[in-house]
């Protein structure tokens, strides 16, 4: 019965050491994408139209931003939010290619994200995909549907496709959920669709 025991014990050390390991690196992938995540934020745009210019200069902590974004991947390939991240940070740099290739990963990872629903979606629009862009747009409605920035996105692609109906639908459901969405945005969005 003591050689049961020992062997249990002796069979169970790599689990729990395995365990806590996965734990480590929970944490240190959590602070990579902290870091990632400052830096990013340090990265500044200046507004022209509905788009956001990065303004000059200011590359490299969108640089940083995806080191550690990619350090995040490599410490948990399966973390969707890593992905995303990463994706996002292509996006600030307009690299539309290579954000929809982190997205659509974060996407296999978390089918039902929000976030990341939107933004291959917004990420398509940026490419001038708009049937690709309405896609995503229209799942990530489904998904939170008192989203007044979904609203303004699908009010912003309907609008580009020439569909002024569902242009001011989307338009007056961006309104009705208006503390989801910068009011900047939503004043723009109204000039530019519905100005009256």
């Amino acid at each position: 019965m003591k050689n049961i025991l020992i062997t249990f014990v002796l069979l169970s050390l790599p689990l729990t050491g395995y365990a806590a390991q996965k734990t480590e690196r929970q944490k240190q992938t959590e602070q990579a994408l902290k870091k990632g995540h400052e830096a990013l934020n340090q990265f500044k745009y200046v507004p022209k139209g509905l788009d956001l210019i990065p303004i000059p200069g200011e590359e490299n902590k969108r640089e940083v931003a995806l080191m550690h974004f990619q350090h995040a991947i490599l410490l948990d390939p399966k973390s969707a939010n890593a992905w995303f991240s990463t994706g996002f940070a292509e996006a600030r740099g307009n690299n539309y290619d290579d954000a929809l290739r982190f997205f659509k990963t974060a996407l296999e990872l978390a089918p039902d994200n929000f976030a990341v629903t939107m933004y291959t979606g917004l990420a398509y629009f940026q490419k001038n995909d708009v049937d690709n862009a309405l896609k995503y747009l229209l799942k990530a409605e489904v998904l939170s549907p008192e989203s007044g920035r979904i609203h303004g996105h699908l009010a912003r692609a309907y609008y580009a496709k020439r569909d002024q109906d569902n242009a001011l639908k989307q338009l007056d459901l961006a309104r009705q959920y208006k503390d989801s969405i910068s009011p900047d945005y939503l004043k723009q969005l109204s000039e530019t669709i519905d100005p009256k």
